[in-house]
Parts: structure tokens; sequence; C-alpha cells
């Protein structure tokens, strides 16, 4: 995924500050660099699960619902996904 490219370099360069990053998956186990992107994100790493309900977590797919309380609209954010996905937000 080119993102994780862009964050490990935006935190190389000490600009990670503002930025979120948001990843839905299955189960807890399938987040890759979870350990990693918690220690250089914090607050701003943001998980669903869609399998599995466990504490800190919301058990839902994205959706432009849910990314609307997460993210102003009004400045430049990416998007890897589906070209489903992306018709639909």
């Amino acid at each position: 995924m080119p993102i994780i490219a862009i964050l490990k370099n935006l935190n190389a360069e000490n600009k990670i500050a503002n930025n979120t990053l948001i990843f839905t998956n299955k189960t807890e186990s399938d987040i890759i660099l979870k350990k990693e992107f918690d220690k250089i994100l914090g607050k701003n790493f943001i998980n669903t699960l869609t399998n599995k309900k466990k504490d800190g977590y919301d058990n839902r797919r994205i959706d432009s619902t849910f990314l609307k309380k997460i993210i102003d609209f009004n400045q430049h954010f990416y998007v890897c996904e589906s070209p489903v996905f992306i018709a639909a937000i």
C-alpha cells in the first residue's frame, strides 16, 4: 500500500502530526503494522472491525457517514480502496 510509505516518510520528517489513518479489517489480528501505527499515530490510528465485536473498535464497515464524523472533507485526504467504494463516498 502506497499510504504506508507516505506515512513512514512523514513520520521520518516529523510531519505526521495532522495525519489520520483509518483501516477496516475483519478481526484485530488482520490489522497490518498495528504496533507501528499505534506508536506513530496514536489516537489518529482508527480501526473498525467487521467480523468480531471487540472493545475499543467500532463494529462496522467504513462508509460516508462514518468518514464524515472523522474527516474534514474540505481538506486533502487519501482513500486507498476499490473504485466502487470511492464512488460510494
